[in-house]
């Protein structure tokens, strides 16, 4: 029976420890598995409409495509997207005039790492807004033109589609290109306008975008109803299969534009990475490659080549050398005045350079040169050799090392060898300087071969198809003629580019959509005929006549009041009872059903068809149309779209001036039901339900969509339009300059731009709901000021920058006659006359609540608790709670991470901080006159409180028994024990008061420069992420703290793990822990008398080890590593987004877990049979001293005390003996 309960126990144990962790992981991830939704698509939540809308419109991706990347996976390739900008500059060499402005035209990236074997097939794409490909570097380096024509960059030289309408072309330039519009208009549009992203969806290794084609000429006098779809993904071993399709939104019963001309796709080769083009030919069954020997001028091109008159794809390559003969390039010689010379007119041999490697690591980039030349240059040391100082610009050759034949790819030399001592060279693709220095190493001669070999070239090859479809009869109602091809270089030599179009001669009508599935493959120019022949029968093309398309989805559109507006795809159910279906529509264009779309321009929200109702209004019907204006707004403000599906005309008139609400349609959730008396400063997406009850001093960045029922406290800017003589229905564009003497009766559809002034503090509520969600606590965000527009602080905030909160420290400050007054920022916005406290919790501040004093008084048993548990617990109970305490504690340590946690999870961190020791929980600040440093350095010092609290008590009962126990000394195990439980209160302790220390220099906040007009040069400084200090400058409070921090870490993060090594590895002190323990395991040694070698020992040192097995005493070690790690992990990916920092957390769970379950330490009732028949000598010592229990007793040592180890020890020989 024994043996079945300990192996019980002991299991258990295990199992606890397991689901301790795998809670926890449970916990966050999923919340990580929600949030992760909002990250794919750059925060946006509404995943289910955009996947469908993605999905139903376009035709299905290749079963070969899905099969051939799972293999390729399987190998050891990678498939990935992300949607984090970073500059590609150092690898692309944009022009150097154009390149900051990289971001703003990139969307999203995918990449595929190619496994080992497959180096050649590894290629990094980049979307732009329009989903066009801006960017495509692959083993050969940069494949897009480096933009240095005069058109907008990233509009015109990149890889996209375009639309064209023939005759309207003719007579005034109708071409709707997918990246956006190539020139400007001045006074209208001062930056580059790319084509909108209406709807974007990424998952596994596949990413779509959709887009609202724009006019490449502007102004225009014409509309667009080009709708993009493209989807780019991922077949593995190279191969991107590109799903295009151009949808015309126009009705038919308008009589909209048919689109007649399409180019699939519209691109430019940079010419500079791939040099040569291969036409593709298919003959008696076999696909071959033949190179075109002069490529003419593009513009003088005036044949096409008929898709159907190739094999199906055409290749563009770096320029190989074909005659393998004369591969060595000849290296020059020099005149001795450092030119360059034939070696035939120069006598002495010894002029012609040599290029060996002086040493290791001798290649670095020449920043200069780059910056310069505009092209990523490497300079190397060189063994001196004759100086020359030219090159060969646009020479391309191979660098290859004489010893294993390995090389690298050149595009040009800048110098020879500068000095005789620095080779100068331009590397090709992403070769970097490192690169360089891991081929060539020190004594290393570097040969130089006379351009690529053909088997060494690198290859871009476009899977286009055969055109078959064009052959079909069935099709002629569409597809007019063959698809042709043409190409060239550009005019232009700037331009660095050979174009590439394939025109379809598609009539496309409103309604309608035609869809082409083609491949993008990077490898070896020696392999491609074998890999592009296997895709060529995978391309198609189609046209979905309107009404053809496949059935599609339903969508329906959920409002609660009409303000905010969701939706739901299929069957769904939108998830709050207060929310009804508004209209219906579909995923796919139907026969009756137009696009439908939400709006947004500045301020104010359209819901409908017309995509240019923001739009100034035309002078006439031939005036010119802008949809990147915002009437009356300024230039700086463009209007966004997002599609929404196709629905009836007039079927959502209901929402027409309602938003969006992206995070999808449970209205219900996280909303208040009440208003809260201080205002959210970070805005929720969704609205409350009932007003706030103090509305906010600043100006919001949405409209209300109904108005408020006072007045506001400022005037408008600008004037309205023209007076409104009688209620309408809708607000006028811009408000009035001034408030009304006389407020109307009448509401409007949308608040004033500026809120009216009230005199006396009063601030009066709205009287509806305004649609962010309000709680009680509210943070300041880096883009929006904590002052309101007359340069007060917002109610809760005070101080210099509005950067403290609102507690019994500031609650009264001095006036000019000296006087205390009342703060006015801490007074309530609902009643002037209270006082509204709030108190720091992380970066926000919090409303004080009346669960202070009893947060202080929970606290205060828990350490009550752990005195007693420490003192009369068992091993195995004391070790349940023991993990218990420290899983509560790691569960509460995620609260303290930046993450956006559901609200059920925030409140569940927040009441368990208190296993943390964790002050901010108490509110403190609302009881106590402090400021967030004096609250750190309360918290970093508790543990000496602590100590002085016990010192005190320890000395209390000391002088108790000295004075009234006349019979004998004091029992001074006391003292020991008091001791012992310090060290577990410093073990409890640590992982917060490290984390406070660390906090100080965690200085990853940077404040935006639209934070606050009044930081001045403050703005962009880094700053203390949890209160938003200046971090190292000379007086401020981060550098006042920082001396105090370093001791902490010093004294506690690094002395309490170096004295805790000290006590469990020294030798003296191991053996004593076995033997103690050995007595512990059988539950037996509790008292002097019975245990005079170890009882010391145990009251002082317990907790390090009395959890554990004899032989595993070391294990409290390993749970402080542990709890460093985790405090550390915050601090140490403090610049990586909070999902990682959990992610981290997660994996030392999941480690910890595993080497518990497999060194299994913790102690159980099981070994106690194994621990006497392994420790004979100790049960003699024990039996020797159980003998003399008599003896003892005559001695004055009173039977309580022995009672316990006899009879403990009595049973155990009873159950040795039985057993």
């Amino acid at each position: 029976m024994v043996s079945c309960t300990g192996v019980s126990a002991n299991n258990f144990l295990m199992r606890f420890e397991l689901v301790k962790a795998t809670c926890i992981l449970v916990f966050y991830f999923a919340h990580i598995k929600v949030h992760a939704v909002c990250m794919e698509n750059n925060g946006n939540c509404n995943k289910y409409l955009q996947k469908a809308l993605s999905e139903d419109i376009l035709p299905s991706s290749s079963l070969f495509c899905s099969t051939n990347v799972n293999d390729d996976i399987s190998r050891g390739a990678s498939a990935t997207f992300n949607f984090t900008f970073k500059s590609s500059q150092v690898t692309s060499h944009w022009d150097q005039f154009k390149h900051d402005l990289e971001g703003d035209a990139f969307l999203l990236e995918m990449k595929h790492i190619a496994s080992d074997n497959n180096i050649n097939q590894t290629w990094t794409l980049r979307l732009g807004k329009g989903g066009n490909i801006y960017s495509f570097i692959g083993p050969f380096g940069q494949a897009v033109p480096p933009q240095s024509s005069d058109s907008y960059p990233w509009t015109d030289d990149v890889w996209q589609s375009a639309a064209l309408n023939v005759a309207l072309n003719k007579e005034n330039n109708y071409k709707i290109t997918q990246a956006g519009s190539i020139k400007s208009d001045d006074g209208f549009m001062e930056e580059p306008f790319y084509s909108p992203t209406v709807n974007v969806h990424c998952e596994e290794t596949s990413c779509t975008v959709t887009s609202w084609g724009q006019h490449a000429t502007i102004p225009t006098t014409h509309t667009s109803n080009a709708l993009y779809i493209n989807r780019y993904t991922d077949c593995g071993n190279g191969v991107i299969e590109h799903t295009s399709a151009v949808h015309n939104m126009g009705s038919r019963e308008e009589g909209d534009v048919v689109l007649n001309y399409l180019h699939v796709p519209l691109a430019g080769i940079r010419t500079s990475t791939l040099q040569d083009v291969y036409l593709s030919t298919l003959r008696n069954g076999k696909h071959s490659l033949t190179i075109e020997e002069s490529i003419q001028f593009f513009d003088n091109m005036k044949s096409k080549l008929r898709l159907s008159d190739t094999g199906g794809y055409t290749t563009f390559a770096q320029s190989v050398n074909e005659n393998e003969s004369n591969a060595a390039y000849g290296l020059p010689c020099g005149d001795g005045d450092e030119n360059e010379v034939p070696c035939e007119e120069v006598d002495n041999t010894s002029s012609q350079i040599k290029l060996i490697v002086l040493r290791n690591s001798t290649c670095v980039e020449s920043a200069a040169h780059t910056e310069s030349k505009g092209r990523y240059t490497v300079k190397c040391r060189i063994v001196e050799t004759t100086s020359i100082k030219t090159g060969c610009d646009q020479c391309n050759m191979v660098f290859s090392k004489s010893k294993s034949g390995e090389s690298i790819v050149v595009s040009g030399i800048l110098h020879w060898s500068w000095a005789g001592t620095w080779l100068y060279f331009y590397p090709q693709g992403d070769i970097l300087a490192e690169d360089v220095n891991n081929l060539f190493k020190a004594g290393d001669e570097i040969n130089v071969l006379n351009e690529i070999q053909y088997g060494d070239s690198l290859a871009l090859t476009f899977v286009h198809g055969s055109d078959d479809e064009s052959l079909d009869p069935a099709n002629s109602h569409w597809l007019r003629a063959s698809s042709t091809l043409q190409y060239g270089l550009s005019v232009d030599s700037n331009r660095d580019m050979t174009h590439f179009v394939v025109d379809v001669l598609a009539t496309v009508r409103p309604g309608d959509t035609y869809a082409k599935r083609q491949y993008m493959i990077t490898d070896r120019l020696s392999a491609v005929d074998e890999h592009a022949s296997l895709w060529v029968g995978e391309t198609t093309q189609s046209l979905h006549h309107l009404g053809n398309h496949s059935a599609g989805r339903a969508v329906h559109l959920y409002s609660a009041e009409g303000v905010v507006f969701g939706s739901t795809v299929g069957s769904d159910s939108c998830g709050d009872a207060s929310a009804l279906a508004r209209c219906e529509g579909s995923t796919v264009p139907q026969l009756g059903k137009l696009k439908l779309f939400s709006v947004q321009c500045g301020n104010a929200s359209y819901v409908g068809s017309n995509l240019y109702h923001f739009s100034p209004p035309r002078t006439d019907s031939n005036g010119f149309i802008r949809s990147y204006v915002c009437d009356g707004e300024d230039s700086s403000v463009r209007p966004s779209w997002i599609l929404l599906g196709y629905f009836r005309e007039g079927s959502c008139e209901f929402l027409r001036h309602a938003s969006y609400n992206i995070y999808g349609c449970a209205f219900g959730k996280n909303v208040s039901m009440e208003g809260s008396e201080v205002p959210s400063f970070t805005p929720s997406k969704i609205f409350s339900r009932l007003p706030s009850r103090s509305p906010l001093r600043i100006l919001s960045q949405l409209p209300s969509h109904l108005p408020s029922l006072s007045p506001t406290q400022f005037p408008s800017q600008s004037l309205s339009q023209l007076p409104s003589p009688s209620q309408l229905n809708f607000s006028s564009r811009s408000p009035s300059q001034s408030s009304s003497q006389n407020p109307s009766h009448l509401l409007t559809m949308y608040p004033s731009q500026l809120p009216r002034v009230l005199t006396n503090h009063t601030f009066l509520p709205s009287g509806v709901p305004s649609y962010f969600d309000s709680t009680s606590s509210f943070s300041p965000s880096n883009n929006v000021s904590l002052q309101d527009i007359s340069g007060a602080c917002v109610s809760g905030f005070t101080g210099v920058y509005c950067k403290d909160c609102c507690n019994v420290n500031n609650v009264n400050i001095a006036g000019e006659d000296q006087n205390k007054h009342l703060n006015a920022n801490c007074l309530s916005n609902n009643d002037p006359g209270k006082v509204v406290l709030t108190y720091r919790q992380g970066d926000s501040c919090s409303k004080c609540s009346h669960k202070t004093w009893a947060m202080v008084a929970l606290f205060s048993s828990l350490l009550s608790f752990s005195y007693f548990f420490s003192k009369y617990t068992n091993v195995v109970d004391g070790a349940f709670i023991s993990i218990g305490i420290e899983y509560f504690q790691y569960l509460s340590f995620l609260g303290t991470i930046d993450f956006k946690w559901s609200q059920i999870q925030l409140e569940v961190l927040t009441r368990i901080s208190i296993f943390n020791f964790d002050l901010t929980s108490f509110s403190l600040e609302c009881i106590f006159p402090m400021r967030y440093s004096t609250l750190w350095i309360h918290t970093v010092i508790m543990p000496i409180y602590i100590c002085v609290i016990f010192t005190i008590y320890r000395l209390i009962t000391y002088l108790g028994e000295r004075f009234t126990s006349f019979s004998g000394p004091a029992d001074y195990s006391k003292s020991q024990g008091a001791l012992g439980f310090l060290i577990s209160i410093f073990f409890a302790m640590y992982l917060q008061v490290t984390m406070k220390g660390l906090e100080v220099f965690d200085c990853s906040r940077n404040v935006s420069k639209d934070f606050f007009e009044g930081l001045g040069d403050d703005r962009h400084k880094l700053h203390m992420a949890p209160i938003d200090w200046k971090c190292y400058e000379l007086g401020s409070d981060q550098d006042r703290l920082m001396p105090y921090a370093g001791t902490v870490l010093l004294l506690f993060t690094i002395g309490f793990p170096a004295m805790v090594v000290s006590v469990l590895f020294s030798p003296k002190h191991s053996k004593k822990m076995k033997g103690d323990q050995t007595l512990r395991s059988l539950d037996v040694g509790f008292t002097r008398e019975t245990n005079p070698e170890y009882f010391d020992f145990r009251r002082r040192y317990s907790s390090f080890y009395q959890f554990y097995k004899a032989d595993i005493w070391f294990w409290s070690f390993v749970v402080c590593i542990r709890k460093i790690i985790v405090a550390a992990i915050p601090f140490i990916l403090r610049y990586e987004p909070p999902i990682y920092q959990i992610g981290a957390i997660g994996v030392v769970f999941i480690g910890s877990s595993i080497s518990t379950a497999i060194a299994r330490p913790y102690f159980s009732l099981r070994e106690k049979h194994v621990v006497m028949g392994n420790s004979q000598e100790e049960v003699r010592k024990y039996s020797e001293r159980v003998a003399k229990v008599p003896q003892l007793q005559s001695n004055g040592i009173s039977q309580e005390k022995l009672s316990w180890d006899v009879n403990k020890f009595e049973s155990i020989l009873f159950d040795k003996n039985d057993v």
